[in-house]
């Protein structure tokens, strides 16, 4: 035993000695070669830390667990939406389901909202592995956005390296928070939007890519867990105006500004079912990706049809444009009374959301 202790333990010295090296290289060149640290806006041009940090997801997604109330169990999984951004406190759909619910079957169901702002489809299938732990009837899912949105920069292709590969995040998050990270100021960014539609459909795909190997993650989950997992299509803001960047080499001469224009001549037409089409290809064009794409909600709808027995397929984009598609879909139904944004249900909309849960899990008098 203390013959292999003296042969393991130089190697071990070694190895951390080498590991160590360049460590102490970089802290030494940045106080040598007076590198500032980082601040936080500078640090934000680097990662999004909201969307990238997975090591809150063990407390978060086992949090308020206890089963108190109802012995079956739902639980919603998500972003802002699903959390109530924009709503009013405890107006949100998970909420108003758990009211709903303990109204028609007392003391039968609790809802557990395990949301949390900013999360992406990754975080999520983390957080159902967490959640697995705990017996549940059904879970939904309703995110989409996040993974499209870059809100303080880094790009498309570092943020999805990052999301696929956790050491890289990590390893990143200990030099951005290290004395170090001044040799890091190169390289922010302001993740410019794409120029032309080669970049946005390349752009779009790896998004795309990445979402679909999560929520494929998820589904094996529920399986191994016999929960029946709900995938929800997104809705978003059809009347939010896209950004007035060109789209070079867009389809038909069709970017998101001159779609735009087209979609708000039908609807004063009241073409409206053309209208929609082509708020929806102002949407999909729109090289500032805040919202998910039509092919998001596609990838829904095609993994629910892979899955039958195991899927159910809440299918709110097709829904809200057949109840009001009439209407503009705009500040009505996203943000609150004092401001409108692209995504957020406001209160009207988490009830309407609510209402559709209800008819698709309970659907005798769900209405």
């Amino acid at each position: 035993m203390l013959a292999s202790l003296k042969r393991v333990f130089p190697r071990l010295f070694l190895l951390s000695a080498g590991a160590a090296l360049p460590v102490a290289t970089l802290l030494l060149g940045a106080r040598v070669l007076g590198l500032a640290p980082l601040n936080e806006g500078e640090k934000g041009g680097i990662a999004n830390y909201q969307h990238l940090n997975f090591d809150d997801i063990e407390p978060l997604c086992r949090q308020g667990r206890k089963f108190h109330g109802g012995r079956n169990q739902i639980v919603t999984f998500g972003a802002s939406s699903v959390e109530g951004a924009e709503a009013t406190y405890e107006r949100d759909f998970s909420t108003l389901l758990q009211l709903r619910l303990q109204k028609r079957f007392p003391y039968e169901w609790t809802v557990h909202n395990l949301a949390r702002s900013a999360k992406t489809s990754f975080w999520i299938k983390r957080c159902m592995e967490i959640s697995a732990k705990d017996p549940a009837k059904f879970w939904i899912a309703y995110e989409g956005h996040n993974d499209f949105i870059d809100i303080y920069g880094g790009g498309v292709t570092k943020t999805n390296f990052l999301l696929a590969h956790p050491w890289s995040y990590r390893l990143l998050q200990w030099l951005l928070d290290s004395s170090a990270s001044g040799w890091l100021r190169p390289f922010i960014s302001t993740g410019a939007p794409a120029k032309n539609w080669a970049q946005l459909d390349a752009d779009v795909r790896r998004v795309l890519a990445i979402s679909e190997a999560n929520y494929r993650e998820m589904i094996s989950t529920a399986q191994r867990s016999g929960v029946k997992l709900v995938l929800a299509t997104v809705i978003s803001n059809l009347a939010w105006e896209p950004s007035p960047a060109k789209l070079e080499g867009a389809p038909d001469g069709l970017d998101a500004p001159t779609a735009f224009k087209r979609a708000s001549d039908a609807f004063a037409a009241k073409r409206f079912d053309e209208a929609l089409s082509f708020y929806r290809l102002a949407r999909d064009r729109d090289v500032n990706m805040w919202r998910a794409p039509s092919s998001f909600n596609e990838l829904m709808r095609r993994l629910a049809a892979e899955f039958p027995g195991d899927v159910l397929l809440l299918d709110l984009e097709r829904d809200f444009e057949k109840e009001f598609g009439r209407e503009q879909i705009g500040c009505k139904f996203f943000g609150s009374d004092s401001y409108c944004d692209q995504l957020h249900p406001n209160d009207f909309t988490h009830a309407w959301i609510m209402r559709k849960i209800e008819q698709l899990l309970f659907p005798e008098g769900g209405k």
